[in-house]
């Protein structure tokens, strides 16, 4: 792309949607030829988006802000043409993404999860390009990387379903890095530190969605773990009753035997007699 500098945040966000609009839709329809079900397609532009933008993040912007090593105030409150691409692609996405929804899967498509959330972070995210501030929107957007792998097992569940790695990455990038994230976004002497509390809030929902993980994998493990011992059970039962049947057929058969034997002691004794 060429820098923003050349031209106008509109001009770039225009150039940006003519490959990001195309590249989702037919990344749904090559998908949706495999992925029948809906709730699963619900997750294909979320997992190709999450993909692309936090590889991005990673190689690209997050060297600005490593944890206990570099914080570089002046890279991270600043613009760069890889960071305005980013945010332009994301907001893509999520426009994208609202049209797909509503016509293809809105049972899947929530109030709040959907629609609330994605037309405010396409203006939180537009508001930031605009206002020069795409390299630490950037980093934020490696946070996607835990949503990349829980989209792929929702995709694809019999071949990318990975609960433990998710729920790492999730603590790592969604709680541990963040709260770093926030709290060396606090101690900036740019005035945009006072945006803290809102950095703090989200925190506390990407916990309360960590603890309501954590609460959902002890159940299905809990369930997991009776199912294997309810199988155990029915095992052992089917063997006990497989050894007492066929221990009653060999008493059964003992019994026939000394019926048959019966009369011929009896005639034996009477000819001796004689």
């Amino acid at each position: 792309l060429t820098s923003s500098d050349e031209m106008t945040k509109f001009e770039l966000l225009l150039r940006v949607g003519g490959f990001a609009v195309p590249f989702l839709v037919v990344s749904f329809w090559a998908f949706s030829i495999f992925v029948k079900a809906v709730k699963r397609r619900a997750w294909v532009l979320t997992t190709v988006t999450a993909i692309v933008v936090a590889s991005r993040s990673l190689f690209l912007h997050v060297r600005y802000a490593v944890p206990f090593v570099v914080f570089d105030e002046a890279r991270v409150l600043a613009s760069d043409a890889a960071g305005d691409a980013s945010l332009c692609f994301f907001c893509w996405y999520l426009l994208v993404d609202l049209v797909v929804g509503a016509a293809c899967y809105p049972a899947a498509f929530g109030a709040l999860e959907g629609w609330a959330h994605h037309v405010f972070y396409i203006g939180f995210y537009l508001a930031l390009l605009h206002a020069d501030l795409s390299v630490g929107a950037s980093i934020t957007l490696a946070l996607e990387l835990p949503v990349a792998v829980f989209g792929l097992g929702h995709v694809f569940p019999a071949v990318c379903r990975a609960d433990y790695l998710f729920g790492f990455l999730f603590f790592v990038f969604r709680v541990l890095y963040h709260a770093w994230l926030g709290y060396r976004w606090s101690r900036m002497a740019h005035p945009l530190r006072h945006l803290w509390p809102l950095i703090a809030a989200v925190l506390v929902l990407h916990c309360h969605w960590f603890y309501k993980w954590l609460t959902g994998l002890s159940r299905r493990l809990a369930k997991l773990a009776d199912d294997r011992k309810k199988r155990q059970i029915e095992q052992e039962t089917t063997q006990g009753l497989f050894f007492l049947s066929k221990k009653q057929q060999q008493q059964q058969q003992q019994q026939r035997a000394s019926r048959v034997m019966a009369p011929s002691s009896s005639s034996g004794s009477s000819r001796s007699r004689i």
